[in-house]
């Protein structure tokens, strides 16, 4: 399942970075809470960065993005097991 949501980040991602406003309606359709600005400024900025490192460095910042604000809610919920301590 979890395997499923990160290729769907990956497609809109890929789409996103192509210009491709049909996928910017699916996200805020599913996901109508998503910070939308920010979405459309992360998208242009993997649009319009050249190929390279630059064009890298954006859709990675677009994909950590899209993951946090997609995240399953049952995930966030979810404890963190790196914060449990060893009081035991």
């Amino acid at each position: 399942r979890e395997v499923d949501w990160e290729r769907r980040i990956e497609r809109w991602r890929d789409r996103l970075a192509e210009g491709e406003e049909t996928a910017l309606e699916e996200i805020v359709r599913r996901h109508p809470e998503i910070d939308r600005q920010q979405l459309r400024q992360l998208a242009r900025n993997a649009r319009l960065a050249p190929e390279g490192p630059e064009r890298a460095r954006a859709t990675r910042a677009l994909f950590r993005f899209l993951r946090g604000a997609t995240e399953p809610r049952a995930r966030r919920d979810a404890p963190d097991v790196s914060d449990a301590s060893d009081d035991e």
